[in-house]
């Protein structure tokens, strides 16, 4: 019980050596190798932290706690699917988990499968009205579609839950920007960042916010510069610096950093080796679309300036383009 009065005052190392004492007089304690293994996964000692919590499962099979502290480890070293099975197993053992629901929409959310996440935060709302973080995922579910303004108003209420809650202010703030109400935006992004000091999405998103002033660009690239630390291989902000180089007429700078876009966009790479610029005689290179239309139609005029040093020219283009391009010279265009 000390121990976890020490930990709800974040006092880990004190909470560490209390639990250690309970673990010592009763080394079949569950919930004290339970709430020690919770301690070292804040701080980020994993193996210890494992050994412990299949220790707390193994002594009492039928230990929701302990099967939603494994989907939290599990999650943290990126074992996606494993976590699933321990929240799952949790709420199998308890049916109103809403913590357990919560993080299972979060990994939905992560994966990209929206309406899924979304039943899930209702859930967690419905089990417990008062549960800050499933109103601030729902506003993430719905911040980059049409339901704006239900986004908002979710984010509203997890910052009315918990004004502490940096994530929901983050969230309002992208809503808001969705919306071109940038000053807003700006406004309750900063807030984000003094509530939370490392947290690159803030940045990120504040410089986004700054770039769309169409006048703030130094502001908005030491943001991403700062982004970028917090992050190192943040690939998003990568993307938005190498826009923001590109804005600037900074095109050396900016075509390197593009890179980062195969990471934001998922593009279709083929199989081969990728052309450094070398000499192109005798060979046969392959060019590839990779975003919309229009990047494609801008761009393919280039492709005549390819082929003029190589052997063979193919170019992969979206299938209602072959036959615009189908006559261009030394250039065969398939999809």
């Amino acid at each position: 019980n000390l121990g976890l009065l020490m930990m709800r005052k974040e006092s880990l190392t004190e909470a560490e050596h209390e639990f250690r004492l309970a673990i010592k007089e009763n080394e079949n304690f569950p919930e004290a190798c339970n709430n020690l293994a919770v301690v070292l996964r804040k701080n980020e000692k994993w193996q210890e932290a494992e050994v412990l919590i299949k220790k707390a499962i193994e002594i009492r099979p039928q230990y929701p706690e302990a099967d939603y502290n494994w989907g939290l480890t599990l999650a943290a070293l990126g074992n996606i699917e494993a976590a699933i099975e321990a929240y799952c197993k949790a709420i199998e053992l308890r049916a109103d988990y809403p913590e357990a629901y919560n993080n299972l929409g979060v990994i939905l959310l992560k994966q990209g499968k929206l309406e899924d996440a979304e039943n899930f935060f209702h859930h967690v709302i419905e089990l417990s009205p008062t549960f800050s973080e499933a109103y601030s995922n729902l506003s993430a579910v719905l911040k980059d579609g049409p339901r704006l303004e239900e986004a908002e108003n979710h984010a509203k209420r997890a910052i009315q839950l918990d004004p502490s809650d940096a994530g929901a202010y983050n969230n309002l703030g992208a809503i808001l920007r969705n919306q071109n109400r940038l000053r807003e935006a700006e406004k309750y992004f900063l807030k984000a960042i003094e509530l939370k000091a490392d947290f690159p999405e803030a940045f990120h998103n504040l410089a986004m916010t700054l770039m769309e002033t169409g006048t703030r660009f130094k502001e908005a690239e030491s943001l991403l510069q700062q982004s970028l630390e917090l992050r190192p291989g943040f690939a998003e902000a990568e993307y938005t610096l190498a826009a923001l180089y590109l804005l600037q007429g900074n095109y050396k700078q900016g075509w390197e950093t593009y890179e980062a876009r195969f990471a934001v966009f998922n593009n279709y790479q083929p199989p081969v080796r990728r052309w450094q610029g070398e000499d192109l005689e005798g060979k046969h290179i392959l060019l590839s679309c990779e975003q919309g239309f229009g990047d494609t139609l801008q761009f393919v005029r280039y492709a005549a300036e390819v082929a003029k040093q190589a052997r063979h020219t193919t170019v992969l283009v979206q299938k209602p383009l072959v036959r615009l391009f189908a006559n261009a010279e030394k250039i065969t265009f398939v999809s």
